[in-house]
């Protein structure tokens, strides 16, 4: 009695625990540090610096770490693409 009880109640968890890890991720995923988003734009770390310093570029901050959305990065350079063709 006691064993089927457990039993039901480890593979209920086991269910709940499966379908919370094949939920869509949350959009904090799309957060690139430094070497990504270089890689991302096709940079050098020290221009994306620079752009960060003159606050050209879409950033934000986890402590004293600069972290990228890929989002942003695609909004910026779309709006990049449009001042050059104008």
């Amino acid at each position: 009695m006691v064993y089927s009880i457990l039993t039901a109640t480890i593979n209920s968890a086991d269910q709940e625990n499966t379908t919370m890890q094949s939920e869509s991720p949350a959009p904090a995923t799309e957060a690139m540090n430094v070497n990504a988003a270089c890689q991302y734009l096709g940079c050098a770390k020290q221009w994306l610096y620079a752009q960060v310093k003159i606050g050209a570029l879409p950033h934000y901050r986890v402590g004293p770490r600069l972290r990228f959305r890929k989002s942003s990065l695609d909004a910026w350079i779309t709006t990049q693409e449009q001042q050059a063709q104008s």
